[in-house]
């Protein structure tokens, strides 16, 4: 999984990886959360709830 061998993750940021590997395969650019995690994996943008 390149997405998280690129950021570096490991245990339950493995997931978020994930999630950020399909948002990059669909188009995605932009993901709404309060989980700051998600900033590692560039060019995804993360928009805070709230």
């Amino acid at each position: 999984m390149e997405t998280a061998r690129q950021a570096d993750t490991r245990g339950n940021v493995v997931f978020d990886a994930q999630i950020a590997a399909l948002c990059f395969e669909h188009g995605i650019d932009t993901v709404l959360t309060n989980d700051r995690d998600f900033g590692r994996f560039e060019p995804l943008r993360v928009q805070t709830l709230g």
